[in-house]
């Protein structure tokens, strides 16, 4: 990277970074476990078991010839929630969560990275923040890749330009990007970023549907990683895949191993 980069304005994108990664992670943890805490305490001063909820699907019915209509209510499918039920239900919630978890720590990381990318290499450009900067960044490097046709091919499927970019600017990057991710597992950084960008594009526009291509290239990629963080079940037309948090025990070069939760994608990994 320049030497001539501003460290200050690095430690601002850094400090975004952190505080957009930080509240999802506490919120989190805070929150699944409160919930659970309070689950088991409701259950033990109500043991018979009550409704708490119910709901059930309603819509308009609007003609398309004038604006006079009727609310129609599905009498059949109503959505309960009772006392006993109260902790899978709370598990269903926080699959969903942890899977739109994914989608911020993604875009968290994508943000941050191309931030310091028109940082450090596009000085020029007026800098921006949030998606701004990543549209900038993103265009900035795709006109890089045009015009320097020796670097190689533009591939912008999983942001692979992105890292692309990275590596043909300084061999740092590329040594990095080729350390394997210190939980004992085989698969490097650069990999683990293609992995969650499958992941985010699966989650954000597939409902979380994996299809037997989009599973065959996780497992190529991150076999490691995904069998273990994440669990999918076998659909009519694919394969519903969650984030699981699992506590285990990284490795860290050079020193003891020490127990301690690890983390993916910058979050605490606990049971």
């Amino acid at each position: 990277m320049p030497q001539n980069i501003d460290a200050q304005n690095v430690h601002a994108v850094f400090d975004q970074f952190r505080e957009s990664i930080s509240k999802v992670d506490w919120d989190i943890h805070f929150w699944k476990h409160f919930l659970k805490n309070a689950i088991q305490e409701t259950i033990k001063s109500e043991p018979e078991s009550r409704r708490f909820f119910e709901a059930g699907f309603s819509v308009y019915n609007i003609p398309s010839d004038g604006p006079n209509g009727w609310l129609w209510v599905d009498g059949d499918g109503t959505f309960t929630i009772e006392s006993k039920d109260l902790e899978e239900h709370r598990k269903n919630f926080f699959r969903v969560i942890l899977n739109l978890s994914l989608l911020k720590a993604y875009n968290a990381v994508e943000i941050f990275l191309i931030q310091c990318v028109l940082l450090a290499y596009f000085p020029q450009l007026e800098f921006k923040n949030g998606k701004s900067a990543a549209r900038s960044g993103d265009e900035a490097i795709k006109k890089f890749f045009r015009e320097h046709p020796d670097i190689g091919k533009l591939e912008t499927k999983n942001n692979r330009h992105l890292i692309a970019f990275l590596k043909c600017k300084g061999q740092s990057f590329t040594d990095f990007a080729a350390q394997p991710v210190p939980i004992n597992f085989k698969t490097d950084w650069e990999a683990f970023f293609e992995m969650m960008s499958i992941l985010r594009n699966v989650v954000g526009h597939q409902d979380t549907l994996l299809t037997n291509d989009s599973l065959n290239e996780i497992k190529t990629t991150a076999k490691d990683i995904f069998e273990i963080f994440f669990e999918y079940r076998k659909e009519e037309f694919g394969f519903y895949v969650s984030y699981i948090q699992r506590k285990i025990q990284p490795v860290h070069p050079k020193r003891p191993a020490r127990k301690r939760a690890g983390t993916i994608s910058g979050f605490h990994c606990t049971l």
